[in-house]
């Protein structure tokens, strides 16, 4: 969708012929949108860009959304017991061995998660079971549609990895309880979220990566007091717990110069006008730190859990962004 965009956007510069501004503007391609905006974040540390507003391209079903959720990245690393890992090497190795293997799927639109379906079967099994692999997702901020599990009936200890992800997931469920008591009801759903993206195994062992998007009426207190509550549990368990990425929400004032004029466009054109908000996060949430206002506008429809397969955009409604991006830049910077 980004790519598309930026095209759009230089097809609008190109058709208005522009010799002069009394506004000059910049656009500018950034990277890393799935891997904590990398390229805006390098963009502001180099000082590339001074503007007061930001008008970031992103799939938004051709509406203007003023605001967007925040995002921390955790990873959870827990560790097999040594007599796991060497029941897991001696399986290996033994060509007598057997194992159980199991696939869990969804699809987007199902509102499911296809790891939360594995880390639910465990709890149906007996904790001590020996755990050979758990393998699912792309992404840590992309619903997984996918998961796989495999284990051995044959019972190593009472400290198995097997009862360690039992308690991660009633972690997650409590916190998910909680996150309903708090709720801005701008965003749908209204209240922060919980997903488990990403589940990998190696010889150590089991490696969870989850992102929470929260709304920016949660304060950064409840925020801090919510990681904590998910690094005890993971402490508890020995396991290792590290927020590797965090960018805080974004909200554009709706009586701002940017969003009024980007109602005024849209309308002009025939589109939609009233503004949005989407429960993820976007470059828009980085430039905001300078305190920019940001508006974020696009051809194509964003999934819940931001990229999704086999995009795809409508001539028809790229060439409805040419004529938006014409307009704005007309109103605000000729």
């Amino acid at each position: 969708h980004g790519k598309l965009d930026f095209l759009c956007k230089l097809k609008a510069i190109e058709d208005l012929k522009i010799k002069s501004c009394k506004n000059p503007f910049v656009l500018v391609g950034t990277f890393g949108s799935e891997n904590g905006s990398a390229g805006a974040v390098r963009l502001i540390r180099r000082k590339k860009v001074l503007s007061q507003v930001a008008l970031v391209g992103g799939a938004s079903d051709l509406k203007a959304l003023y605001a967007g959720k925040g995002m921390a990245t955790v990873e959870i690393r827990i560790p097999f017991s040594e007599e796991e890992r060497r029941f897991r090497l001696e399986h290996d190795q033994m060509e007598s061995s057997s194992s159980q293997s199991k696939m869990f799927r969804c699809r987007e639109n199902e509102g499911e998660n296809a790891i939360i379906k594995m880390m639910d079967y465990l709890e149906q099994l007996p904790s001590g079971i020996s755990l050979l692999d758990v393998d699912g997702g792309i992404h840590p901020g992309t619903v997984p549609s996918y998961a796989s599990l495999e284990f051995d009936m044959v019972k190593t200890s009472d400290t198995s990895m097997v009862r360690k992800i039992q308690s991660i997931r009633h972690a997650v469920k409590k916190l998910e309880d909680k996150f309903e008591e708090f709720q801005d009801p701008s965003f749908d759903p209204p209240y922060a979220t919980i997903n488990v993206g990403l589940v990998r195994t190696n010889d150590e062992g089991v490696i969870f990566r989850v992102v929470c998007n929260l709304p920016p009426s949660i304060e950064q207190s409840r925020y801090e007091d919510w990681m904590q509550e998910l690094r005890e549990a993971s402490l508890a368990e020995e396991a290792s717990f590290q927020v590797t990425e965090y960018c805080p929400s974004f909200r554009t004032a709706l009586d701002s110069d940017l969003v009024k004029s980007c109602m005024l466009s849209l309308d002009e054109v025939g589109l939609d006008y009233l503004p949005i908000t989407h429960p993820k996060s976007s470059e828009a949430n980085v430039f905001k730190r300078l305190g920019m206002d940001c508006v974020v506008f696009g051809a194509g429809i964003r999934g819940e859990s931001g990229q999704i397969a086999n995009e795809r955009n409508c001539i028809e409604d790229l060439e409805k962004s040419v004529e938006f991006y014409k307009n704005i830049i007309s109103r605000l910077c000729l």
